[in-house]
């Protein structure tokens, strides 16, 4: 359903909550050398994973190791793969789900997704692989998408080793950077690119699309990255931010390894697919200059694509918000319906 211009902008007033805990504790990376803000993000967020559900640490009923893939290019990936603790042991195989970090495509590794990968392991018995790929600016675009790509299509070919069956479920899914990945990698699925095919979609707070390529008819809903300039984390200074970071991370705008509306991607028509696009779930926040990013896609994926999309949307919240202030009652919620949503794809229930 279509959100009002009022409605949206009604989402972008902080809340109360996090303008306190903003006060309380703020955290801006700003030193000009990527390198340096990278390990000045990683160092802030290891120090709150304590406050996050299962505080930070494994956990008995689910069993880890660190696996490389062979990318294209002879690159090995580093894979951590979470299984439940009776595999091998007689367990009957799960669902697949594939992480991919945050971080704008510069920053963030594995630890960013190990809770998700821990609880989804839990709650669902699925096998989880979070994808430690490439990162700028050591390694531009299209890097991280073909890293991501091979990973995902070795562990479609090779589930059963790992005790997975995708056909019980085979999901994609991340946050900001992550999500975008995901979104391009459930498009590719549908061009048969990706076999057997996604069966759902994670995309949290995503980065989907350039502007320019924006439908016409959407863009009057489209108020996000020109309003919301108050996020504390993700501070844009406009839209103009987002045009600089695809020009710092080489990107190609218009194809479709970077964006689910470009060519042959978008739109749906523009080739015959060979899979249905897998159903979304989504979670946007109400201050993020990236909300209207997922809400437009939303709609496109319901009226174009004519695919379930769930939504949930925080007003009053910022971008990554739970795992900056991860102490908050609302952060510990989120967590909660992230593994809600999942259980909405899977078609299983699950809890925290």
């Amino acid at each position: 359903m279509a959100r009002s211009p009022e409605d949206l902008r009604a989402s972008n007033v902080i809340s109360p909550v996090l303008a306190e805990a903003v006060q309380q504790r703020t955290f801006e990376t700003t030193d000009p050398d990527p390198l340096v803000r990278r390990k000045q993000r990683a160092d802030h967020l290891a120090k709150l994973r304590q406050y996050m559900p299962l505080g930070g640490k494994p956990i008995p009923e689910v069993e880890e190791r660190d696996i490389k893939v062979s990318a294209r290019d002879g690159y090995e990936v580093p894979v951590r793969v979470y299984t439940p603790s009776a595999a091998g042991k007689g367990r009957d195989s799960g669902p697949l789900i594939l992480m991919f970090h945050e971080g704008g495509f510069a920053a963030g590794d594995w630890s960013d997704e190990e809770m998700n990968c821990r609880l989804f392991c839990r709650e669902f018995g699925a096998v989880c692989a979070n994808v430690d790929y490439r990162l700028a600016p050591e390694a531009l675009f299209p890097t991280w998408i073909h890293d991501s790509i091979d990973v995902t299509r070795h562990f479609a070919a090779n589930a059963e080793s790992f005790g997975a069956d995708p056909l019980k479920g085979f999901i994609v899914g991340g946050n900001s950077a992550g999500g975008n990945i995901s979104a391009v990698l459930a498009q590719l699925s549908r061009l048969g690119e990706i076999e057997p095919p996604l069966t759902g979609q994670y995309l949290s707070v995503p980065l989907i699309f350039p502007l320019e390529l924006v439908p016409e008819k959407y863009k009057n809903e489209l108020l996000s990255p020109y309003e919301n300039l108050q996020d504390p984390i993700l501070k844009f200074k406009g839209a103009e931010r987002l045009k600089d970071i695809e020009d710092h991370l080489k990107v190609d705008p218009k194809s479709n390894l970077f964006t689910p509306l470009a060519h042959p991607s978008y739109p749906p028509d523009a080739v015959q697919p060979k899979h249905p696009l897998a159903p979304a779930y989504m979670q946007v926040a109400g201050l993020d200059p990236l909300r209207d990013h997922a809400l437009v896609y939303d709609r496109i994926l319901k009226e174009e694509y004519r695919v379930e999309s769930k939504v949930d949307l925080y007003p009053g919240f910022g971008h990554m918000f739970w795992t900056n202030w991860p102490e908050l009652k609302e952060s510990h919620e989120f967590v909660e319906d992230t593994v809600k949503g999942i259980g909405w794809l899977l078609k299983k229930s699950g809890k925290v």
